[in-house]
């Protein structure tokens, strides 16, 4: 008998790991965009990056003055870079917390429409980032156990979601730009649009933030014992 139970105790837990992996990729998703777009801004305000990157933060904070966005996990904490942005050579990469990114994302429409040039390019991207502000909106709205209407919403706009990224990560590709990195979290980030959230819960209730905070302040702690 307590074979049986371990047994059947290790398999919902090792299940409950992989949905809850799949369910953060939300964030990671999130995260991915607005690197994107934080970096093809940059050449918008001036010529300078390092000026491009304080007038985009200055933007920002204006935004969140603007917006009345809530102080805390919800907003970008620091001053923004060059380097926080991007490093030398590299794919661009946000330096920030999961949480405050994912509220980027209205910021994302908003810089978006001010600076699109109306290409067919931009407007993918703009495409992507309204069915990605509709994909949290569905997540925020629903409750743990989503709605028939939900149900039939959220593997389209998750489906949407994944066709777009691929075709702009194409269009980088042959370019030879670094942009629209793919990466094998958005082939479970489209499971989980798919059906995970259909068969399970919402993935709202699965978001594990507070869980990588606690690992980063292990890391610090840990860290300061060999300094």
């Amino acid at each position: 008998m307590f074979v049986c139970v371990g047994a059947w105790l290790v398999c919902v837990r090792s299940l409950c790991c992989f949905v809850m992996l799949c369910f953060a990729s939300c964030g990671f998703v999130t995260m991915l965009l607005l690197e994107t777009l934080v970096c093809w801004c940059l050449v918008l305000f001036s010529s300078s990056q390092d000026a491009n990157a304080r007038a985009l933060h200055n933007d920002l904070q204006a935004w969140y003055k603007a917006t009345r966005a809530p102080f805390g996990s919800s907003r970008v904490q620091g001053m923004l870079t060059v380097e926080r942005i991007r490093a030398d050579k590299a794919w661009p990469q946000l330096k920030a917390k999961a949480a405050a990114t994912r509220h980027l994302v209205a910021y994302a429409i908003y810089l978006w429409s001010r600076f699109s040039l109306g290409t067919e390019r931009d407007n993918m991207i703009m495409a992507l980032l309204v069915l990605l502000a509709r994909f949290y909106k569905i997540l925020e709205t629903e409750a743990m156990f989503l709605r028939q209407a939900a149900r039939e919403e959220l593997p389209a706009v998750g489906l949407q979601i994944a066709l777009l990224y691929s075709a702009l990560a194409v269009m980088s590709f042959r370019a030879g730009a670094k942009f629209w990195k793919m990466l094998p979290k958005l082939h479970i980030f489209l499971h989980m649009a798919e059906w995970q959230a259909l068969e399970w819960f919402n993935p709202r209730y699965t978001w594990t933030y507070s869980d990588e905070d606690l690992v980063g302040l292990f890391i610090e702690v840990s860290q300061s014992c060999h300094t």
